[in-house]
This record gives structure tokens, sequence and C-alpha cells, in this order.
């Protein structure tokens, strides 16, 4: 097989150097010199800080998948250090059944944030990407699932979930350990089902559509009390990518005149893969504030979820850039979530970006922040881990239907 491939690639020879040339030009280096700021923090060490990230992996089984999912936070306050974990495992046996999952560590992620004081929060991952993607709906849709959901318990149920998950929080600040059910959605959703009056003629597709439905709002209900905390009591809550495949500076850059030279072509590089390639000195690309995320401006504009969630995160604006901590460095994609009231000007982005710097120059290794290099290695669901869990569960790996591939598993991102 490898000498197949290596054939195809040497057929492809002058393709494939063609595509790479297509990559690399003058307007993408001028693109990231023009908004790459020259910038040199100044270590800054916050009393506290707090590194967040999560994790999950399924095992297909023949007619169901079961799942680990877990999130973590490491926060360290001067010289004392504490670990904090929520989790998951239980079997799902929707069409999504990944995009639920992963929908479950997004949900897990925040609330962990929510139960976690610091200085500064660092999220591994995009906010931008929680709010664009709307797992577990990809398939249902918003508004199959909105239907569902007035079918079976009523749009006012939101309140009683965004509630829950406020006392839940509660909880979560005292445990290390939480054992309870994390997902409240799910635990609404039961009861309703096992309760079973007046819903003799409902097919389990509706189950499933409101069911992927109060797993989204709670997620985003999650992470509205994520950011009304992190404002009121004054975090900096930052975002931390080390991949993306974001394309905002260079959708800007192909509205110039420069970019005419863009036309005809069908891709190109990423943000991330432009500033890394064509700058090497610490700094920052100049901030772009990104105020409408197109999945949220599809949810109802009147009503309940209007009131709680639409008008909630049409008030939130996202200051992203691009950043470079030291000489080589890598570069990381920032994103901090700020209230649009509070009028941040492309002068204040700037001084916002500086100052996270500060703060993370104090707390990296080689450009990267090393909490979240901790929290990484310790956060994985790995696949010994759910072999573990099915054996002790007694699901043997013959009950897989795969088993003679030996592929049992499909992890999340």
């Amino acid at each position: 097989m490898r000498e197949y491939l290596l054939e195809l690639a040497l057929r492809k020879k002058d393709e494939i150097a063609w595509a790479i040339q297509q990559l690399s030009s003058d307007e993408y280096r001028a693109m990231a010199e023009e908004n790459w700021v020259e910038y040199t923090p100044t270590v800054n060490q916050p009393e506290s800080i707090t590194a967040v990230d999560g994790s999950a992996l399924s095992m297909e089984l023949r007619d169901t998948s079961i799942y680990g999912v877990k999130a973590y936070a490491l926060s360290r306050h001067q010289s004392s250090v504490r670990h904090k974990y929520i989790g998951d495992v239980d079997v799902v046996t929707a069409a999504n059944a990944d995009g639920l999952v992963r929908a479950f560590r997004e949900i897990c992620e925040a609330k962990i944030a929510l139960a976690s004081i610091s200085k500064l929060v660092l999220i591994d991952g995009s906010i931008i990407s929680l709010l664009i993607n709307p797992d577990p709906l990809t398939r249902i849709g918003i508004r199959r699932g909105i239907e569902a959901v007035e079918r079976l318990i009523g749009l006012d149920e939101v309140v009683v979930l965004l509630d829950k998950i406020r006392e839940q929080a509660l909880e979560l600040e005292e445990a290390d350990r939480y054992f309870g059910d994390p997902f409240i959605s799910r635990s609404i959703l039961k009861e309703v089902k096992k309760g079973g009056i007046g819903f003799t003629d409902i097919d389990d597709s509706v189950f499933e559509a409101a069911f992927a439905f109060t797993v989204f709002v709670e997620k985003l209900l999650s992470l509205r009390l994520l950011l009304d905390k992190s404002m009121v009591e004054g975090w900096g809550l930052v975002y931390v990518s080390k991949r993306s495949r974001s394309k905002e500076y260079l959708r800007k850059l192909k509205t110039t005149r420069v970019g005419k030279a863009f036309e005809g072509r069908l891709s190109g590089p990423t943000d991330m893969a432009v500033f890394s390639n064509y700058t090497r000195t610490p700094g920052f690309s100049k901030p772009l504030i990104v105020e409408e995320v197109e999945t949220i401006k599809t949810l109802p504009s009147e009503g309940v979820l209007k009131k709680h969630v639409r008008d909630y995160f049409e008030s939130i604006g996202i200051i992203l850039t691009y950043v470079r901590l030291v000489q080589d460095g890598p570069v990381l994609k920032l994103e901090i979530p700020f209230r649009k009231g509070s009028a941040v000007s492309a002068s204040t982005a700037r001084e916002v970006v500086k100052s996270v710097m500060d703060m993370l120059a104090g707390e990296s290794y080689n450009g990267y922040p090393y909490p979240l290099i901790q929290v990484d290695k310790l956060v994985k669901v790995t696949r010994q881990d759910l072999n573990q869990i099915a054996f002790s569960l007694g699901i043997l790996p013959s009950l897989t239907g795969r088993e003679v591939l030996g592929e049992w598993y499909v992890e999340i991102d």
C-alpha cells in the first residue's frame, strides 16, 4: 500500500507543487506584515489562574454507543493548587451520537469553568466555534427541535433549566469530583418520558429532537452563566486555540484592491497559517471585533428563547486575535468575550490583548500556556479507559459488531 501511494504522489508531483505554491504569495505576506503588531510581553503573573479542557470518547455497539466524557479544571491561587472534575459515562442511541457526545463535553467544560474562580480563566478551544456549531442539532435542525420541545414540555422549561444550572453551579463550586448527573436537560426529558401520560402517540424521534434541542440550549445557558460570572467578577476569560481553520482576516483582505489577486482560487491557507509563516517576532494581529454569530440569529425573535438566549448572546462581542509570546514560538488564537455596552474600540482591544499576553507570559513554556499543557494531559479519556469501563460493565468487545476489524472507538474532538 505504501508503494502504491508513493507512486500516486510521484505521478502528481507537479500538481502538488503547484497547489503548495498557491498557498504562498506576496499578498499573504503583505497581509501578515500589515496586520502584525510587534509586542514583547512584560511578565505580569496573575494571582490566580484556571486552565480548563475536556475530552470525550465513544465506543460503537451494535445498536447504541457507550461514551465517556470528562472536563477538568486546574486552578492555582498563589501557591495552592486545586483539581476539579466533572464527567459522565452512559449510552446514547440517537442518530447523531457523535454530536451529542461533543455537546456533552462542551457543557462539562463550561460548567467546570463556571465553578472555578480565578483572575484569569483559560479554556482550550473557541467560543465562536461553540456558538456557530449547533451540535447536537446538526441533523435535526433548530426549528424541528423547538417544535418537539413545545409539544412535550413547553419552551418555558428554558427558565427552569437556567435556574437549575445556577443551582448546580453552587454544588460544583464545593465538589472536586462531581458524581451527580451533569446534564439537566437529560433529567428533564427522563421525567417527561417516565410520566408517559398523554404521550402514547409520540414516537421516539420526537423525544430525540426534543432532547437534542434541550442539550443545545443547556450548552448555551451554561456558557451564558460563565460569561455573566466572568464579567461581573472581573475575570479575564480567554479561549485559546492552538489550531484554527478561521479565515476572518483573509476574508477581509479579499474585499480590498489587493485581494483581487485571490480571485479564482478555490481555497487558501488559514489566518493562523499566514501569521505563522510570515511573522517571527513576539506580538499580535490587529484585533478583530466579532459581533454577530449566525446560529444565534436563527433562534426565535420572540418569546422565552429570545429573552434568555438570543438577546443575551447578541449583547456579547468577541475580541479575536492571533498572538505569539516568544520569538519563533507558536501562534495562538485568542478569543476574549466582552459586553457590547462597554464600547470596546480598536485601541481598547489592543490594550486588552496586551494585558492578556502579559499574564500569559509568566505562565507559559516555549510560548504556550503551561497550565493548558497540564490539563490536556490529565483530561484525556483514553481507549484503555473506555475498554476497562466496557469490561467492568459486562459489555464485551464481541457486542460491538466491529471486533473483527479491531475498530471499537470513535474519538470526539
